[in-house]
């Protein structure tokens, strides 16, 4: 009963239990939305740290750009569709134990409107370690390139954090957040 209290922090708490719950068990939430977010993000930034270590070493001018957008785009879309699908059905398929969970949390004074919240914030919590963890690894397969490049650390934030990586954290953030409200807890 008292989890279900009006706290201001009751939502985010009861949120952050059912993902460390849900990481200790098997750990596979985090690892849709960091897929999804790697693959795409580390396939262009490798292309794109390669670009700049040409460019530092004369191969290129700086105005020569080599990266074949349309080509990455499609590269990364396929992983990126596959894993916000997958994140969606994550959410889905793990109804049987969201219903436990809130028939439990309505008998302690819950209200529908707390679970759908519970739901939301659980699967914003899930993107926000899964896309931490994947930038993670955009990060280290970009680093050998960029320091061959002796770039800044704009140039390094602009690669990590290129167009293709936040579209695919934003696909895979509004996947999750389908996935939690089609799976309601009650």
């Amino acid at each position: 009963v008292r989890a279900t209290s009006a706290g201001r922090w009751t939502v985010p708490r009861l949120a952050l239990t059912a993902v460390a719950v849900a990481l200790r068990r098997d750990g596979a939430g985090i690892s849709v939305p960091m897929v999804g977010v790697a693959v795409p993000g580390g396939l262009t930034s490798v292309f794109l740290a390669g670009d700049e270590a040409l460019r530092a070493a004369g191969s290129l001018t700086p105005s020569g750009a080599t990266v074949n957008w349309p080509a990455v785009i499609g590269l990364a879309t396929a992983p990126a569709v596959l894993a916000a699908i997958t994140g969606a059905l994550l959410f889905g398929l793990s109804a049987p134990v969201r219903q436990d969970t809130g028939r439990t949390l309505l008998a302690a004074g819950a209200t529908p409107t707390t679970l759908w919240a519970i739901a939301a914030c659980e699967a914003v919590l899930i993107w926000g370690l899964g896309t931490l963890g994947a930038v993670a690894v955009i990060t280290v397969s970009a680093v050998p390139l960029l320091s061959a490049a002796e770039s800044g650390l704009g140039t390094g934030t602009a690669v990590v954090l290129n167009p293709l990586t936040l579209c695919c954290s934003g696909v895979a953030l509004l996947a999750l957040l389908i996935g939690s409200s089609l799976s309601r807890r009650s």
